[in-house]
């Protein structure tokens, strides 16, 4: 007899970088310090990254294997606690200095927001982070002079207040990172299925 016709599913494109941290470790990761692979609190899987300080640094930080200026960033997070205004991500220049071009943060007030690292400016939205629970934040940005273009979705609602037209100078972004590279802050921020993609994440 004839064997039934077997469909085959063609697998989808693979993203430029993704880590759900189910190594065990921060191995796919260009940099990190202050940063653990931990099992209490984590979105999917067995594993999930925090980032926890009481003053120093606390971040992990991917260099691209090609600088994109037209970048999609995904990252689900649970704030845990915080002393006060913590940055969340970050998009670094494929420049020697690697120079900060934006970064995404939770306000002292606990809104999402966000500063231009080009010009020093900051823009804060009026959408309350929740606490305690697993966020998605996906953020775009189009790096083309003083035409660049930023995007920021929070749970899959478009957050327009973080998405406009910014000056992010015309270099591509070269690196990604997680949590927050400054020191003096408090705060305790769990990470988990991070997504680096050219196109809309899904």
């Amino acid at each position: 007899a004839a064997a039934a016709a077997v469909t085959a599913t063609a697998p989808g494109p693979v993203p430029i970088f993704s880590d759900s941290f189910e190594s065990g470790d921060l191995s796919s990761w260009t940099t990190a310090t202050g940063v653990v692979v931990q099992q209490d609190d984590v979105r999917t899987g067995s594993y999930a990254a925090e980032a926890q300080t009481i003053g120093p640094a606390a971040y992990a930080s991917k260099t691209l294997g090609t600088a994109q200026s037209d970048l999609y960033y995904r990252l689900y997070f649970k704030v845990l606690s915080t002393g006060g205004q913590v940055y969340l991500n970050r998009l670094r220049a494929a420049n020697g200095s690697a120079q900060s071009l934006i970064a995404w943060s939770v306000s002292s007030t606990g809104r999402l927001a966000y500063r231009n690292d080009v010009t020093g400016v900051s823009t804060t939205s009026t959408t309350v982070v929740p606490t305690g629970a697993w966020q998605e934040l996906q953020v775009h940005v189009v790096i083309n002079g003083t035409a660049s273009q930023t995007e920021t979705w929070l749970n899959g609602t478009r957050i327009n207040a973080l998405s406009k037209t910014e000056s992010l100078g015309t270099t591509a972004v070269g690196r990604v990172q997680f949590g927050d590279n400054a020191t003096g802050k408090t705060f305790d921020i769990a990470y988990d299925d991070i997504t680096v993609d050219t196109a809309l994440i899904h």
